[in-house]
């Protein structure tokens, strides 16, 4: 991602975060391999528990709005788990970049078990109530 990003010029000092959950109707099989996506109930934001989804995550440069990184989750998925499984990667990326590193996310970016990622860089976010004080 380094390589293309620099032979782009792309400032990747400034990253976007976020999930979200795509419903889904159909029947699907269900693949045993460990690599694939489930397609499964989950916490439906929509409080439509009979439908299926999956859990989309996307990070953008700030400068262009083009995707760093785009991933599938399986629909059970929530997005403290996802922040905390990409922070590692997005830390990286934004070393990379030409400027001070900010990522900016969501509330669900600021977690306790998330600070030692949090350390490493600049952020902006709403913290949660329930982690105050």
């Amino acid at each position: 991602m380094a390589h293309v990003c620099s032979n782009e010029q792309l400032n990747q000092s400034t990253q976007f975060l976020d999930t979200t959950r795509l419903p889904l109707t159909g029947e699907y099989e269900q693949n045993s391999d460990t690599d694939t996506v489930a397609i499964i109930h989950g916490f439906s934001q929509y409080h439509r528990l009979d439908l299926k989804q999956v859990t989309a995550e996307l990070v953008l440069a700030q400068d262009s709005g083009i995707p760093l990184a785009m991933k599938y989750h399986s629909g059970n998925a929530g997005s403290n788990t996802v922040f905390e499984k990409r922070a590692g990667d997005v830390v990286k990326g934004l070393q990379q970049g030409s400027g001070p590193p900010l990522l900016v996310a969501d509330s669900k970016l600021y977690r306790r078990d998330n600070a030692r990622n949090l350390a490493k860089l600049q952020f902006m976010t709403r913290i949660p109530i329930t982690e105050q004080a």
